[in-house]
C-alpha cells in the first residue's frame, strides 16, 4: 500500500513539473534532499536510529551516548588468559572470546540482525589498537559513567605494552 502510494506521489509531482516547465524531476529530487534519507517509513525509522547518529563533525551530541566496557574486558580477559601465544593466534582468541561471550542485541524491524556494540546507546572501546585513545574517552565525563572509570584505567595500564600502538 506505501509502495502505491508512493508512486502516485510520484507521477503527481512529475505532471505538475511538465505543466511548468521544469526539468523532470527536479522538483521532486529538491523535495526528497529536505525530507532526508528513506523513501519509506521502514527505510527512515531504520535510519533515525541508526548507531553512527550519534554523532557530529567528531561532537557527541545525544548525551544518552556512554562508553561500554564489555568488549574491552572480554578482549583484556582473554589476553591475560592466553599470555605467551604468537601474536596472531592471541588476537584470534581474543576475538573468539569475544564472540562467545558478548552480548547480542537484536532490534525490530532488521533485516540482517545484530550490532557491533553492546547496545546501540553505547561507544565500544578498542584497546588492542590504542590505550591512548581508550583513555581520552575514559577523561571525558560526558561518556564515562563514574563506575566504569577505574576499571577503564586498570585496562589502559595493562594494554600500554600490548597494544597495536605500543608495537
Amino acid at each position: 500500500m506505501a509502495n502505491a502510494t508512493l508512486l502516485a506521489e510520484i507521477k503527481q509531482e512529475l505532471k505538475l513539473e511538465a505543466k511548468k516547465g521544469q526539468p523532470l524531476g527536479k522538483a521532486l529530487w529538491d523535495k526528497k534532499l529536505k525530507e532526508g534519507p528513506g523513501s519509506v517509513p521502514r527505510t527512515k525509522h531504520l535510519y533515525k536510529r541508526c548507531r553512527w547518529a550519534h554523532t557530529a563533525g567528531g561532537e557527541y551530541v545525544r548525551e544518552e551516548i556512554k562508553i561500554s566496557l564489555e568488549r574491552a574486558r572480554l578482549y583484556t580477559e582473554a589476553h591475560k588468559a592466553n599470555a605467551g601465544e604468537v601474536p596472531v593466534i592471541l588476537r584470534a582468541k581474543c576475538l573468539e572470546h569475544y564472540l562467545k561471550n558478548c552480548s547480542i542485541y537484536i532490534q525490530d524491524e532488521e533485516s540482517i540482525v545484530g550490532i557491533h556494540n553492546e547496545r546501540p546507546d553505547k561507544l565500544e572501546l578498542y584497546p588492542e589498537g590504542g590505550a591512548a585513545n581508550m583513555f581520552d574517552y575514559l577523561e571525558d565525563d560526558s561518556l564515562t559513567p563514574p563506575e566504569l572509570y577505574d576499571e577503564g584505567v586498570e585496562m589502559v595500564e595493562y594494554w600500554k605494552q600490548w597494544s597495536l600502538s605500543a608495537m
